[in-house]
């Protein structure tokens, strides 16, 4: 499992994704030509696009334009920008990503191999669907950034050096860099001849260059997204199990068993196991319940007052006096040892150490479809709900969480499938999901099972004294 401490690495774009979707998914469709002929330059807030500054003011106030990302030189592909839509179409990658309002809630739409697909309504953390494309929480869009430093552009300038830092992190949310590659940009600058360029160049290190043309001010669409809106395509529902899997995984509370896998060939349980709570995360060679098997990893503290009461069993000397972060400990023998140190200034546990539940196809479920592993079928308990996903960018963010690409290198083994299995029972307890994590090693096919149990019952009666002893 890996945690936050790993470094991000520079991406070249996260908007482009290119997603295997299988015929009859849910909403699926075919494509047209997605070519747009409208060349208007009237702005959605009224104003003519004539100059630097008025341009730089529709992105800031304006919902509806175009942008050509190049890399390079290299056309890349193109950011569409309406008030009901947002996302990019690469032709060059076979890819569309987009988010679309209806309303009621704000789904995605993303294309592969000829095939619509669209996804659930988004929603926030208290489970409330996501209705404004232009917040910047789902979308990421140039409106309402920085609006003073906009204001305060000079009408007759036709060249500027921008300087302000908010406007160039969200030219990297824009274009979907990540924000830790702020310390490699160098300069950014904005031109208007007769069109509006933005160019990031990026320090002799990594030798980046992106230049976006904005065009089609106040007059954009997409054709692809038209269409499928004429079609009367909206977003995706998931069937029960599937609803039942995002829900007992998004719970944050679970245990997870670990195979040993030696050489490429199958392994089984080794007593090893992972318990996922909400507060805390552990590791252990025992029973999860046995007080008497050694466990380690991190406990969640979040206390806004000074803890003065020492003669409290929960007291621990020596923490500071507002502990909040996430420390490390150890247990054994109803007996807990903490790390004085804080090992993360936020208390936020499903973060820090990626919980399943922030994998990326917890948001992408429409990409499952139904089926089992033929070849692995054996190993499967029951063949009847159950499910494959075989998008690459999906698998290996998938590896990535459970650190599976440190036993299972992708360069000799190559994944190609993500099996889901549910064995729902009458409780949650008595539930179990199994991903089979399938690939290819020296021609043959594997499968390294990774079971989810025990949900909703991981708790642990000291560490939950001494989380709300820490907590507010």
């Amino acid at each position: 499992m890996k945690n936050k401490f790993l470094k991000a690495t520079f991406l070249l774009t996260s908007l482009a994704l290119s997603a295997c979707v299988k015929p009859g998914n849910s909403s699926a469709t075919s494509l047209i030509d997605s070519s747009n002929s409208q060349t208007s330059q009237t702005s959605a807030y009224d104003a003519p696009v004539t100059n630097l500054k008025t341009a730089l003011k529709h992105l800031n106030a304006g919902k509806n334009y175009t942008a050509s990302v190049k890399l390079n030189g290299t056309y890349y592909y193109s950011i569409f920008v309406t008030p009901s839509y947002i996302g990019t179409d690469d032709d060059y990658h076979d890819a569309l990503d987009f988010l679309i309002a209806d309303g009621e809630g704000i789904y995605s739409l993303n294309k592969n191999k000829g095939y619509l697909v669209s996804g659930e309504y988004k929603v926030n953390g208290t489970g409330e669907n996501y209705v404004d494309l232009f917040d910047n929480n789902t979308a990421k869009t140039l409106y309402g950034v920085s609006t003073s430093y906009v204001d305060s552009i000079g009408e007759q300038l036709d060249e500027l050096t921008i300087t302000d830092k908010n406007y160039k992190l969200a030219l990297l949310d824009y274009i979907g860099i990540d924000r830790s590659s702020y310390i490699d940009l160098g300069s950014v600058t904005a031109k208007y001849n007769e069109e509006l360029s933005i160019t990031l160049q990026f320090d002799a290190r990594t030798s980046y260059t992106y230049v976006l043309t904005f065009s089609n001010f106040g007059a954009t669409n997409n054709a692809v997204v038209e269409d499928f809106l004429a079609k009367g395509g909206t977003y995706f529902i998931p069937d029960f199990y599937i609803t039942e899997f995002k829900r007992l995984v998004s719970a944050n509370n679970y245990v997870r068993y670990i195979y040993d896998f030696d050489s490429g060939t199958d392994g089984d349980f080794n007593g090893l196991s992972e318990v996922f709570n909400p507060y805390y995360f552990y590791s252990t060679g025992g029973d999860y319940k046995d007080n008497t098997a050694a466990k380690s990893g991190y406990i969640s503290f979040n206390k806004t007052e000074p803890v003065t009461d020492t003669s409290s069993p929960y007291y621990i000397p020596g923490f500071s006096s507002t502990p909040r972060g996430i420390y490390m400990f150890m247990l054994q023998n109803n007996r807990v040892s903490f790390s004085p140190q804080t090992a993360y200034e936020e208390p936020d546990m499903e973060y820090f150490m990626h919980y399943p539940s922030r994998l990326k196809l917890m948001q992408k479920t429409q990409y499952f479809y139904e089926g089992v592993l033929r070849e692995h079928q054996a190993k499967y308990t029951k063949t009847d709900h159950c499910y494959i996903l075989d998008d690459e960018a999906l698998m290996k963010d998938f590896a990535l969480n459970f650190s599976l690409d440190t036993a299972f290198p992708f360069d000799t083994c190559k994944p190609y499938a993500l099996g889901v299995e549910f064995l729902l029972g009458k409780k949650d307890v008595s539930s179990m999901i199994v991903f089979h994590y399938c690939f290819t090693y020296n021609g043959t096919k594997k499968d390294y099972p990774i079971p989810l149990t025990a949900f909703g019952d991981t708790k642990n009666e000291l560490l939950d004294n001494f989380y709300n002893f820490y907590n507010d």
